[in-house]
């Protein structure tokens, strides 16, 4: 029974350390209403026998984590002014990486692991590429307002 609780406490700590997050910050300055949101899903998998199909082999096991940051922009003109939004600009980034790729910028030396004073496999670490690229960006305005039409 204490090992069914202790299970059930693993499980749900991962689960929300793991869950998407969401945030939302809005601010007013005279004429312009500015809204920073943005997004956060790290997702974990893990398997075992993946490849080989072999219980006793001890190096066919897989783990890696990712993640997927949205960052946002969206920015309003006109409201009081105007009484309605004039311009609307947004601009959206994004960034994705995978923790436990080996094939990434800076990688360690390749280390052999002992199980035993028996050699079963050579392991390295490395650190993802995190680049920022955009998305999307793009304005749009009244033209008959711009023009003074």
């Amino acid at each position: 029974m204490k090992n069914r609780a202790a299970i059930a406490l693993i499980a749900t700590i991962l689960l929300s350390a793991t869950s998407a997050s969401w945030a939302l910050f809005e601010g007013t300055y005279n004429d312009f209403l500015y809204k920073f949101s943005g997004t956060f899903k790290p997702e974990m998998f893990a398997g075992v026998n993946v490849s080989l199909l072999n219980k006793n082999n001890i190096g066919n096991k897989t783990w890696y984590e990712r993640h997927t940051l949205d960052l946002n922009l969206d920015i309003e003109y006109g409201r009081e002014s105007y009484g309605r939004t004039v311009v609307d600009t947004y601009f959206n980034i994004r960034d994705r990486g995978i923790w436990g790729n080996p094939d990434t910028i800076a990688r360690t030396t390749e280390a052999t692991i002992k199980d035993v004073d028996a050699v079963i496999g050579a392991h390295k670490h490395a650190i993802p590429r995190h680049i920022f690229w955009m998305r999307q960006a793009w304005i749009s305005f009244d033209l008959s307002e711009f023009l003074g039409l």
